[in-house]
């Protein structure tokens, strides 16, 4: 049991990993969208302008919501993952314990 908390514990710091870098590829999509809306907007005017500002504005929140989703599942992973060591520590502490004071009972070994 404890080797399957183990790779259980590997698992959930690794995916933690990767949302933190397909976090930091969000952000850097979201970046260069708003540099280039930025660049265009010059070149809207009227009832368009205000459309593009509009939509640029709205994938801006999105974009936010996305990355806090993202934040939100990496720290829960991360907490996760703190959980199941201390877990997996617990438990091998605690089977120990049992080990120690299991000697001679049924001709257990001491």
């Amino acid at each position: 049991m404890a080797e399957n908390l183990k790779s259980d514990s590997g698992v959930l710091a690794k995916a933690s990993q990767t949302v933190d870098t397909h976090r930091a590829e969000q952000n850097a999509i979201g970046q260069r969208v708003q540099a280039a809306a930025a660049e265009s907007q010059s070149g809207w005017q009227g009832q368009g302008a205000a459309a593009v500002a509009q939509v640029v504005q709205q994938y801006g929140e999105d974009n936010r919501r996305i990355d806090q989703a993202l934040a939100k599942l990496s720290d829960s992973l991360k907490s996760t993952d703190q959980a199941f060591q201390s877990t997996e520590a617990e438990s091998a502490a605690g089977a120990q314990r049992v080990g120690a004071n299991g000697g001679g009972y049924h001709n257990l070994p001491a």
